[in-house]
């Protein structure tokens, strides 16, 4: 930019881009935090920001622990658990660090404030370097980095570029075909898996399968299939997966009356609207009666 009336600033490390994002100190547990590092990394996949790809570096943890008996004020330390490059061992060294610091502030003690590592093999942690205090950085504004305000406007037009993000996509899937949560993260690693989820358990209720199963029998690999494979391919296998020899209605009447007595409180839930446990009680058809029975024959008794 030699001779030109313009100033570049150069974002990037290494020449590859880097988002740092810091939360308010409102994270409770080891296990929440573990929660929130998940969601932010399905939600940069989602948005095709980043592949966050943690062994390969695209991806890495700090936490910063501090422990107080009073939630309105803030301790006067912080410990900072540094580059931690597994959502499991961010899990172990939050629980670790935390019982330490416990045992600390019990005897009377203030932990020191530093930067610890996490060592896997021993499952603990250990100093690093000592931490200094916010004085001690001498922070002051770079003239070349202003900072960049974004109005209320301005942020509700980028939030109409958006697409449907997971946490609403989740809450329509199970509103609607009543998807289990435990099957949800299988169809949200993209905005193209969503669209495949969208398309079976759309064609699954025309086709009177429940979306549930359909999802159960994807994760479970019950049915081999990928974004790639047509919705109605996969249905077809499932339907042939799921049905195969005709069995007397008397024969079926009896054993529906008997795990109707079997199960009486699944029952019970299935007759409120629990649909899941429709798939419940196709699998105790097929045990009971040792055959596969048409899945269609099943659903109609138990509607």
């Amino acid at each position: 930019v030699d001779g030109e009336k313009v100033s570049l600033i150069d974002f990037n490390r290494s020449s590859v881009p880097l988002v740092e994002i810091v939360t308010e100190p409102d994270i409770h547990t080891a296990v929440q935090a573990k929660a929130y590092a998940k969601a932010i990394r399905q939600l940069l996949r989602f948005l095709k920001i980043a592949n966050c790809d943690m062994e390969q570096g695209g991806m890495r943890l700090e936490a910063n622990i501090s422990l107080t008996t009073d939630p309105t004020v803030l301790p006067d330390y912080k410990v900072e658990l540094k580059n931690i490059n597994s959502f499991r061992f961010m899990e172990q060294a939050i629980a670790y660090e935390t019982e330490r610091q416990t045992e600390i502030l019990v005897s009377g003690d203030t932990p020191d404030q530093e930067t610890r590592g996490w060592d896997m093999n021993k499952q603990e942690t250990y100093t690093q370097r000592t931490k200094e205090a916010a004085e001690d950085y001498r922070y002051f504004p770079d003239p070349d980095l202003p900072p960049i305000e974004f109005t209320q406007a301005a942020i509700s037009d980028l939030q109409k570029d958006l697409p449907e993000l997971p946490d609403a996509i989740s809450k329509r899937w199970q509103e609607t075909y009543a998807i289990e949560p435990k099957y949800l993260t299988y169809f949200l690693e993209s905005q193209e898996a969503v669209a495949w989820g969208d398309e079976l358990f759309s064609l699954a209720k025309t086709e009177r399968i429940e979306p549930n199963l359909v999802a159960n029998m994807l994760v479970n690999k019950k049915v081999v299939a990928d974004q790639q494979t047509p919705a109605a391919t996969v249905i077809a296998s499932i339907k042939a997966e799921t049905a195969v020899s005709a069995v007397d209605t008397d024969t079926l009447n009896v054993a529906f009356e008997e795990l109707k007595t079997q199960f009486p409180d699944e029952w019970q839930r299935l007759q409120a609207g629990e649909t899941k446990l429709t798939g419940f009680f196709i699998g105790q058809f097929k045990r009971k009666l040792g055959a596969n029975i048409e899945l269609e024959t099943i659903i109609s008794l138990l509607s």
